[in-house]
């Protein structure tokens, strides 16, 4: 099996407000940090501090998803307080390109 089959099952996040109104996502096991202007921008941006953090290469991206229940943007978490469980899924491709 390849070795991004072993990224965390579940990464927990935690999100405030910057001073410029931005959204700060924090990984909370990790130490890791990403911002973005809105909701639907900081999903793809956790993504991708997930992706670099754990140095997935860009060939094999499209394959791992990261998503958040709920979804960010439709049920917004209480911003410096509660933190988001971000499960992993992958494309029905990465079965083949993983074994």
């Amino acid at each position: 099996m390849n070795k991004y089959a072993n990224l965390p099952n579940k990464i927990k996040v935690r999100i405030s407000k910057g001073k410029s109104g931005s959204l700060i996502a924090e990984l909370v096991d990790f130490d890791a940090f990403t911002e973005a202007d809105g909701w639907r921008e900081l999903d793809y941006c956790i993504n991708d501090l997930i992706f670099s953090y754990f140095d997935v290469p860009e060939t094999v991206r499209d394959l791992i998803r990261y998503s958040s229940q709920p979804k960010l943007g439709k049920d917004k978490p209480n911003l410096n307080e509660d933190e988001i469980v971000f499960f992993k899924y992958f494309s029905s491709e990465a079965r083949h390109v993983f074994s």
